[in-house]
């Protein structure tokens, strides 16, 4: 059920939102049917375990290539805590880490793509002040693994989303992804 601030971005936003959704995700893997996205709260991504973490995450980096988790995006609509699975062990969860969303387990079995609320806004195209305000929530971090094949070109994935997609209006058809694949960026390679 469509809340009215729901509705209110929907009718900012062009018919084919989702399918935008959709190839954005797949430029860096997106698989629908396997891929988990998970869900942080902005400010408290990865808070727990930092030093631990970063012996991890150098091994990772060092075995494929580059890190394979990168954060896609934001939104600040909060009906998405209502579409995420919950972390099991609360206490041993990252504060910020509200859940995940996975075909397998959403109770009608519909991709991560579907279940993103329409304010989503990738990471480099700046997020409405009047969405912000009408919301006035945090913002909510989305974050997925991409293949470890693919790892060594995000690097330049996101360089080339922050030169198209800083002057791109996020109410607006999402062309700075055309562009992309007008300069040789397509779906990433699994």
């Amino acid at each position: 059920m469509e809340s009215r601030v729901e509705y209110a971005v929907a009718s900012e936003v062009p018919a084919g939102r989702r399918q935008e959704i959709l190839r954005y995700f797949k430029l860096f893997g997106y698989k629908p049917d396997s891929t988990i996205i998970q869900v942080h709260v902005a400010g408290f991504f990865n808070k727990k375990g930092a030093a631990r973490d970063s012996r991890k995450r150098a091994a990772a980096a060092k075995r494929y290539g580059g890190t394979t988790f990168t954060v896609v995006g934001r939104t600040h609509d909060p009906a998405i805590l209502e579409r995420v699975i919950k972390p099991r062990n609360a206490k041993e969860a990252s504060p910020g880490y509200m859940g995940y969303m996975w075909m397998n387990k959403d109770p009608e079995k519909r991709p991560p793509h579907e279940l993103v609320p329409l304010d989503f806004v990738p990471l480099h195209v700046s997020y409405p002040g009047d969405w912000k305000a009408m919301f006035a929530t945090k913002a909510m971090l989305l974050a997925m693994h991409v293949p470890s094949s693919f790892a060594g070109q995000k690097s330049q994935l996101t360089r080339a989303l922050y030169r198209l997609g800083k002057g791109a209006d996020a109410k607006e058809e999402w062309r700075f992804l055309d562009e992309l694949e007008r300069i040789g960026y397509r779906q990433a390679m699994a």
